[in-house]
């Protein structure tokens, strides 16, 4: 996948350096959960073919994980801390992993988290320096194919709900998930110069496009929860 580069921070200030590695060490972070996240749903998969695809998943978030170390292995590497609301939306996976509860799973891993790292990818890609820009070229078009996957395996789902139990149950985990979601963003924010983004425009498209992946996969929402996404994006916009 080809980026447009936009060269907008100096890439040689500490400035520079210390956004890089924040916004790095998130995903990082995220990848290596990833492993055990599809190596564990794996095991409880509805279909031949899910399975199949999270084991090669799996491998593609290794190959990641791998290019990223090795990528920050060449760097200056500031004190930086993973933001705990990055933390409790990985933790809120783990009673579904637990409960073996696929739909929630695929909500969590593949929608939500899968989301945030296309969108973290793909800045890095168009705004970072050529240490990583050709790294997040090949991650992400394996993140697109992610999302994809969690998308039609959530309309599958949705689509065999017939009494509306399972709607429901997703709801409820999508509004923790994209409370954290924000929260994570926020923490984000003020890195966001550093890198040369244009922090409005970025924090407006990560939710619409969440809102486009919600409609896609047939979950239809409250009218609180709709009206949450959007005071979301007016908050995004301020802050």
């Amino acid at each position: 996948m080809r980026f447009s580069r936009k060269k907008v921070a100096d890439w040689e200030s500490d400035e520079y350096k210390r956004a890089r590695f924040h916004y790095l060490l998130q995903i990082l972070y995220g990848e290596s959960c990833a492993i055990d996240y599809c190596s564990t749903m794996s095991t409880f998969a509805p279909s031949a073919e899910a399975r199949d695809f999270l084991l090669q998943q799996q491998k593609e978030e290794n190959t990641h994980l791998e290019l990223l170390t090795d990528v920050v292995s060449k760097m200056e590497r500031p004190v930086q801390h993973i933001s705990p609301q990055m933390d409790r939306l990985h933790k809120l996976a783990e009673p579904a992993l637990k409960e073996k509860d696929w739909a929630v799973c695929i909500l969590i891993h593949n929608f939500i988290i899968e989301g945030l790292a296309i969108t973290l990818c793909r800045q890095q890609g168009e705004y970072g320096d050529n240490l990583i820009h050709s790294t997040f070229a090949t991650i992400l078009k394996d993140e697109v194919r992610h999302v994809a996957f969690g998308v039609r395996e959530l309309k599958k789902v949705l689509e065999s709900d017939t009494d509306g139990t399972i709607r429901k149950r997703i709801i409820r985990v999508q509004r923790k998930a994209l409370y954290h979601s924000i929260m994570l963003f926020k923490d984000l924010a003020p890195d966001a110069g550093a890198l040369g983004m244009q922090w409005d425009d970025l924090a407006e498209k990560v939710l619409r496009e969440h809102m486009e992946r919600i409609k896609e996969a047939g979950l239809h929402l409250p009218f609180f929860d709709r009206v949450f996404l959007k005071g979301a994006i007016a908050f995004f916009v301020v802050i």
